[in-house]
């Protein structure tokens, strides 16, 4: 089944990109080929009982990380590693939902209280005169050091 998602992956990345050439639809290629696959691979589970969630979470994974690149990259005018961790919290819990259909609540809190804490600091930072702002950014500009 990895070989499949592998040879879908890298098949369905070379149609995207050609995709992008011809037409102005503005798509990551390697993001729309990893969803594609990961539907698919879904798909084949869920209708014909054909492979396991292992691989789909996994690829459920990526797509979450890429999406957290992708929401960092249109934050101007600098990225706040607290969005970035309220994303892969909230992503996490909803692929843990998606592949096991339980809902822990001590995980549904936990990554509330991250995204309230990211919306916070995103509104702090943006009196970029307050005192707190500028320790805020200092100490988020050396989160990924």
């Amino acid at each position: 089944m990895i070989t499949l998602a592998i040879v879908s992956i890298v098949g369905l990345f070379a149609v995207f990109i050609a995709l992008k050439s011809v037409t102005p639809v503005k798509i990551c290629a390697l993001c729309a080929s990893v969803a594609a696959t990961r539907l698919g691979l879904l798909a084949l589970k869920l209708i014909w009982g054909i492979g396991g969630l292992m691989l789909i979470a996994i690829l459920m994974g990526e797509s979450i990380t890429g999406i957290m690149y992708r929401f960092g990259y249109s934050m101007k005018p600098k990225r706040n590693p607290l969005v970035d961790l309220s994303i892969i919290a909230s992503g996490t819990v909803i692929v843990y939902y998606i592949t096991t259909g339980i809902i822990e609540k001590g995980a549904v809190v936990v990554s509330g209280v991250v995204l309230a804490l990211a919306l916070g600091a995103t509104v702090i930072i943006k009196n970029p005169a307050s005192r707190i702002s500028k320790q805020l950014q200092k100490g988020l500009e050396k989160c990924c050091e």
